[in-house]
């Protein structure tokens, strides 16, 4: 999980993985309220999408991704992703379709996930200050709490 670019490259790989553990990325939402052309998780930030901040504090606790955008996007996060990750091996992600409401989005991102993944987390795209630390107490909360 090494971005090409310095800004997202840490002690990436000094993370364990949770091998139990998926991602969903809702990223299929129409970005209606904010107007404009472009939903919210695809405007640029400095030079990325703002979806990559929001996916990349998820991809050292997690074993599989899936990332559900508009069908319309699929092919370009496909590339976005390919351009970024260093090691595609080390990030295992999946880009969806989404459905017609958040809720239809998220399951077909459940649906897309492999039978070994026993725990989901679910997070918007559009959400980009989510931090490891809080991925890491929320997970040792499940882990600890059920």
């Amino acid at each position: 999980m090494v971005f090409r670019h310095h800004k997202f490259r840490k002690e990436d790989k000094n993370r364990t993985k949770f091998e139990t553990w998926g991602l969903i990325l809702a990223a299929a939402g129409s970005g209606s309220r904010m107007g404009g052309g472009l939903p919210k998780q695809f405007m640029p930030i400095e030079e990325f999408p703002l979806y990559l901040y929001s996916l990349h504090p998820f991809i050292t606790f997690v074993k599989k991704t899936v990332i559900v955008v508009p069908n319309s996007q699929v092919r370009e996060v496909e590339e976005d992703l390919g351009k970024t990750y260093a090691d595609p091996v080390l990030a295992d992600f999946l880009v969806v379709g989404g459905g017609e409401s958040r809720q239809e989005s998220v399951r077909i991102g459940l649906k897309n996930l492999p039978p070994s993944i026993e725990k989901v987390l679910i997070h918007d795209a559009a959400r980009p200050l989510i931090t490891a630390e809080l991925i890491e107490r929320v997970i040792q909360g499940t882990e600890e709490q059920g």
